[in-house]
């Protein structure tokens, strides 16, 4: 799970500075997965970076978005993300200044990627990399690995 902090002006003219929870569990990941042809996250990466279609990229990126936006429970036991939840968040300028930063960055793309997905799969996306490193297209093959190896993912620096 990663905390978002995101100031923007609400629609009133207020300057706000609010904090945003995203996170995927595996359930999601799987979904994500079958949704995209694929069985493997590092697949699906593969592929929209070997597409070069944009209209495919911003499409995914908003899935994640949505996917993965929340609101904790006081408790923290559950990640609440009904469909009001989401939408409630899309119609925010924060969405819109989240949107605009990951489709205008692969590498803050990826490196929210890896922050909202569990540590473990974190780690099996860096080994099938590092299997397949001529499977990574070109343009992306030196910030994927950077990104994954980094560990931009809390989760996986604690455990590492």
């Amino acid at each position: 799970m990663v905390c978002r902090t995101i100031e923007y002006t609400d629609y009133l003219g207020n300057k706000r500075k609010e904090d945003f929870y995203f996170h995927l569990n595996k359930a999601d990941i799987i979904k994500l997965m079958a949704t995209e042809g694929d069985y493997t996250l590092d697949k699906v990466l593969e592929k929209i970076g070997k597409e070069r279609n944009g209209k495919k990229a911003l499409e995914f990126i908003d899935q994640l978005i949505y996917m993965s936006y929340g609101e904790r429970s006081i408790d923290g036991r559950q990640f609440k993300r009904t469909k009001e939840v989401k939408e409630a968040f899309l119609e925010t300028e924060a969405y819109s200044i989240l949107f605009s930063e990951l489709v205008s960055s692969a590498e803050a793309a990826a490196k929210f990627v890896t922050e909202i997905i569990p540590a473990e799969m974190v780690d099996a996306i860096t080994e099938a990399i590092r299997e397949n490193p001529d499977g990574i297209p070109a343009e992306v093959k030196d910030l994927i690995p950077k990104t994954l190896t980094e560990h931009s993912n809390p989760a996986v620096a604690q455990n590492a």
